[in-house]
Parts: structure tokens; C-alpha cells; sequence
């Protein structure tokens, strides 16, 4: 009666149909009469099948083939052309055109953080939801790529200052029957749970949608494997939350976490396989997905989650599709506050390629902003985590300056405003 009446709140219909009861049996009932009656196991009893997966051999050439891509000569005309690609271009378009503040829960606007936040009224709690997959990685390595599915939705969660909690999915493959597919299906699953068990994440639910393709020249092509991830986290007090902007001039900007280095003549950097940057200025689905350290990334999430409980931080980003560079633009395009920041590697390489450092997609990585203040506090806070580290600069002023040892790029915010915001507005319009 309560549930009825709740649910008629809001203009629900509802009637009850059924009760549960222990006789372990299915009857259904059309007008008094019984018209079905068998047993409950029989419907739980679903037919199961272990087939043979096997890797298409074009997948693999693709993966470990050598990739040889040309540093461009204008780093900042890379930057705008990934900035207006559109998996990276701004969604603004979309989400304001409805009301994501129903009920005035909404903490943390759509396009505001890596995350949606929700208050629990009547508590100082929140609850933090993202979702994520790179169906380019989950292509080219279906393992790794589900496992950075995972990685990614967790940590937009911990950006917020959430700890995450439980993930959700949503599998879309192809015909399950062919070989290649169902090794995309097993090699998914199977990354999708070591990732899970590595950071403390079960599976509460989800659902698997097969049978995905479409018609091409050379026959029936299945979709590209998109176990798709949905991360939820819990927040103590919602008051204190990051969102990505920079919000003030001078605050200082840090990557917590490692930038991707160079690599021995004939490998591609790690980073720049499967990237954006590959995909979008050279016209290659190619590579390896970035390497992904589950300890590691535990490590980065936990450090800035606690930096945001303890009010040392109000600003962070992870570093996804585009790699660094566009991350920090989407930092500066949120705040209309420019940037003066440059970026070397940890590795052993005394001279990395600036298009790795700039746009290599390496995982475990988020940038925060703090005030000066803080300076000795959040240094000490990072250097006792464990994680790598390093200062990337001052916000500030109209432009946006990003350098490399070897390179850099400087753009004015509505350079770099006009390419993310213009692709879907004049798509849509």
C-alpha cells in the first residue's frame, strides 16, 4: 500500500500482480483461471555454451604492428583539431537541453566535473556516477581495454572526491558465434573482473546486448566491443568536492601520476597506441593500448581523494582520450582562465617525442589544482603517497602555454573555445 501510494505521488500507474510464495513453482492465472504451472528451477536452468574464441589475425597486426607517425610541426593546430573530435568535443548541446536539477540534488552539473554528484538530502553524503569505455582499446586489446574501462570509471568518480564503491555494465558485441567476437566476449569479461577485484569494485548488475553489425563492403562487420562501465562512489560530505575548472589565478597545477616517456627505435610510445592522437591526425586504429598498473592506479585515486576530504583540493581532471594536453585545456576552458605550464618524463628517456607528452593517453593520471598556500602541505601529502608526481605550472591570464623539452604550443581560450564547442552546436543546429 505505501509503495502504491508513492508511486500514484507521481502520477505512477501500478497494481499489484502477484505475490511470492515458497512452493518453488510459476503459476499464472488469465481471469481466475490457472493457465501456466511449472516449476521455477526449469526458468533458471538456462541453456550455457563454451565456445572457441579466436583473435582475429587483422586485430592482432594491427596491435603489434610498428607504428610510424610524424611529430607535427604545429602542435597547437593538433591540439584544437582533437579538441573538436567527437569523442572529445564538448557535449554542452546536449545536456542543456534537459533539466538535469530535478529534485535540487544535483551537486555537480553535467560537464562541471568527471562525475555527476548527487546530495543525499537529510545527510552530508553524496553519491558520485560516471560511466566510461574506450571501444577503440577494447578493439585492439579487449582485455586490457575493459580493465581501462573500469580503471577510467573509477577514477572520474575519485576525481570528485568520491570513493568508488560498485560498478554496473552494459556489454555491446557482435554475433557471439563468430570466434573473433567471442574472444572479444571472454577477453572483456575477464578484464572487466580483474580490474574489478583490483580496486574493490563488484559487479552489482548490467546487461549484454549481442548480435551488433552493420553492412559493409566485404560483408556483416560487428561493432567494435563496448563493455561499457558504470562507476558509483560515495562522498562523506558533499560540501567539500572537486570539479575540473581552475578557479583561481596562480593556483598550482600538479599530475599526479607518471607522463608517458619514449621509446626504443621502432615502438610506439607507450600512450600513443590506440590514442586519439593516432586516430584523428593520422587516420590509424592502431597500437597498444596504454600499459595499466592496477596498484598504481589505486594509488593516484586514493591520493586525491584524500586530498579533496581533507579541503586540500577543489580541482581535478583525469587524463583520458586526448592525453594531457587536452585534459589541461578542458581545465582552462571550464574556468575562461588561461594557463603557463610545461611537462617532461619520468622515464629513462632524455629526449621524448612532445606528441607522446602532450597527447600519449598514458592511464593512472589525474591533474589537480591547488592554491599557493598549500603549496608545502599538498607536496608533502603527494610525496607520502607514493605516487609519482610532478608541478606543471600557474593558472592564469588569456592564454594557453603548455611545454615540452623538445616543443610547446600557446593558444588563446577562444582559440581553444571555438574548436570544442563548435562541432556538435553546428552539428545539432
Amino acid at each position: 500500500t505505501e509503495l502504491l501510494s508513492v508511486l500514484g505521488r507521481w502520477e505512477l500507474d501500478a497494481v499489484v500482480i502477484g505475490e511470492v510464495a515458497a512452493h518453488g513453482r510459476l503459476r499464472l492465472y488469465d481471469g481466475g483461471a490457472r493457465v501456466a504451472d511449472l516449476p521455477v528451477q526449469a526458468l533458471n536452468d538456462a541453456p550455457s555454451y563454451t565456445r572457441a574464441g579466436i583473435e582475429s589475425p587483422e586485430v592482432r597486426a594491427q596491435r603489434e604492428t610498428p607504428i610510424a607517425a610524424p611529430i607535427p610541426e604545429d602542435l597547437g593546430a593538433a591540439l584544437l583539431r582533437l579538441l573538436s573530435s567527437p569523442s572529445i568535443a564538448s557535449k554542452r548541446p546536449v545536456y542543456e537541453s534537459y533539466d538535469y536539477g530535478v529534485m535540487t540534488n544535483t551537486v555537480v552539473a553535467p560537464g562541471a566535473g568527471d562525475a555527476a554528484l548527487l546530495r543525499i538530502k537529510g545527510t552530508r553524503r553524496g553519491v558520485a556516477a560516471s560511466v566510461d569505455c574506450n571501444a577503440r582499446y577494447c578493439y585492439l586489446d579487449p582485455k586490457l581495454g575493459a580493465m581501462h574501462a573500469v580503471a577510467e570509471a573509477a577514477r572520474n568518480v575519485a576525481c570528485v572526491g568520491a570513493r568508488p564503491l560498485a560498478i554496473t555494465n552494459n556489454l555491446n558485441f557482435g554475433d557471439p558465434t563468430r570466434p573473433e567476437v567471442y574472444f572479444q566476449l571472454e577477453q572483456c569479461v575477464a578484464g572487466l573482473a580483474e580490474a574489478c577485484l583490483a580496486l574493490g569494485t563488484p559487479v552489482t548488475g548490467g546487461n549484454v546486448s549481442l548480435y551488433n553489425q552493420y553492412a559493409a563492403p566485404d560483408g556483416l562487420r560487428a561493432v567494435h566491443p563496448t563493455p561499457t562501465v558504470g562507476s558509483v562512489g560515495l562522498l562523506e560530505d558533499v560540501t567539500k568536492h572537486a570539479t575540473l575548472a581552475f578557479k583561481r589565478p596562480g593556483d598550482l597545477v600538479y599530475l599526479v601520476g607518471e607522463n608517458p616517456g619514449s621509446a626504443p627505435l621502432g615502438e610506439t610510445p607507450d600512450g600513443l597506441g590506440a590514442s586519439s592522437y593516432l586516430a584523428e591526425l593520422h587516420g590509424l586504429e592502431a597500437g597498444r593500448p596504454p600499459k595499466l598498473d592496477l596498484r598504481r592506479e589505486k594509488s593516484v585515486q586514493d591520493c586525491v581523494i584524500a586530498l579533496v576530504a581533507e579541503g586540500l583540493c577543489d580541482t581535478a581532471h583525469d587524463c583520458s582520450e586526448g592525453g594531457l594536453a587536452v585534459a589541461l585545456a578542458e581545465m582552462s576552458l571550464a574556468g575562461r582562465l588561461g594557463l603557463d605550464a610545461a611537462t617532461g618524463s619520468a622515464g629513462p628517456s632524455a629526449d621524448p617525442r612532445p606528441d607522446a607528452l602532450l597527447f600519449g593517453e598514458a592511464a593512472s593520471r589525474i591533474v589537480v589544482a591547488v592554491r599557493p598556500e598549500l603549496r608545502r602541505e599538498v607536496e608533502e601529502r603527494l610525496e607520502a603517497s607514493g605516487s609519482p608526481w610532478q608541478g606543471l605550472g600557474v593558472v592564469g591570464g588569456t592564454h594557453f602555454r603548455l611545454r615540452t623539452r623538445a616543443a610547446g604550443l600557446e593558444l588563446s581560450l577562444d582559440a581553444l573555445a571555438e574548436a570544442h564547442e563548435r562541432p556538435l552546436r553546428d552539428a545539432l543546429s
